[in-house]
């Protein structure tokens, strides 16, 4: 896979905002990790794959957060249709004019990845992954690095 590099930036206060907005209601499941939070959670998984003896998919996954800062996850398939159309609208909306570095489709679902990739560098920054058709939303804000990512889709 290669990555143009991208000057746009991804508007992580408003996608907060669209998290922060919709996760009061009961039928959408929200994950918010700040930076204190992230810090805490890569130490423990540190500790876990030192302790367990963990290899594999664990240390791919510790790869791609190495680099993380924040990270904001929700899921809203458990919406009434009417909601998850305006879920979704309003991510779409706030991602419009950030240039989304690849789609993987299927038959009923897609998957887009947006980022900030800088010129001569092999890490992304700020990645988002949006399925719309599954009404999930993933951000990791933060850097990580492409051929992390690269392994975990080849996985």
């Amino acid at each position: 896979m290669t990555l143009a590099s991208y000057g746009q930036s991804i508007p992580r206060a408003e996608l907060f905002a669209i998290v922060n907005k919709y996760r009061v209601y009961e039928e959408v499941d929200v994950m918010k990790v700040g930076t204190l939070g992230t810090a805490a959670l890569k130490n423990l998984i540190f500790t876990s794959m030192a302790t367990e003896g963990l290899g594999g998919d664990a240390r791919v996954v510790m790869d791609l957060i190495r680099g993380v800062k924040k990270m904001a996850i929700m899921d809203y398939e458990g919406c009434s249709s009417k909601m998850r159309a305006r879920i979704t609208g309003e991510i779409e909306d706030a991602l419009r004019d950030c240039e989304m570095l690849m789609e993987a489709k299927d038959e009923d679902s897609a998957m887009r990845i947006y980022g900030v990739v800088a010129d001569n560098s092999n890490k992304v920054s700020d990645f988002v992954l949006f399925a719309p058709n599954d009404c999930s939303l993933i951000c990791l804000f933060g850097s990580i690095s492409l051929d992390a990512i690269m392994r975990y889709t080849n996985q």
